[in-house]
């Protein structure tokens, strides 16, 4: 297949696209030492933190308020937009069995893309 330019000339395709390959979560579930002031804030303050992390990729605040499963659903979007290995099934039970951590996780694994890229993929 060759591309047409305006001038009529025609130049194949050389490169064709190559698939993202997944990952794994920056660092383990239990891993809370190495963010003290976030997992203060989570334990002390879950759904304020919610909050603040639904806006960091530009949701409303009031979301985590408004649906039944907030820490399950961002950590499933999240996961999925930024390719992490991963299944519902697991999500699901890390959000309902230790939410704090689960939170955690999420909000360490955002600040690394954050630091990697220089901002959040939204």
């Amino acid at each position: 297949m060759a591309i047409a330019y305006p001038d009529g000339s025609h130049a194949p395709i050389s490169d064709q696209p190559h698939q993202i390959p997944f990952r794994d979560w920056h660092d383990g579930l239990c891993q809370c030492s190495s963010d003290w002031k976030s997992c203060a804030c989570v334990t002390l303050c879950t759904w304020c933190y919610m909050c603040y992390m639904f806006n960091r990729y530009n949701e409303n605040l009031c979301t985590p308020l408004l649906i039944p499963t907030p820490i399950m659903m961002l950590r499933t979007y999240h996961r999925g937009r930024e390719r992490i290995v991963g299944s519902l099934f697991r999500d699901c039970v890390t959000s309902a069995f230790c939410p704090w951590c689960s939170l955690c996780q999420l909000d360490r694994d955002m600040k690394y893309q954050e630091i990697t890229r220089g901002y959040l993929d939204v």
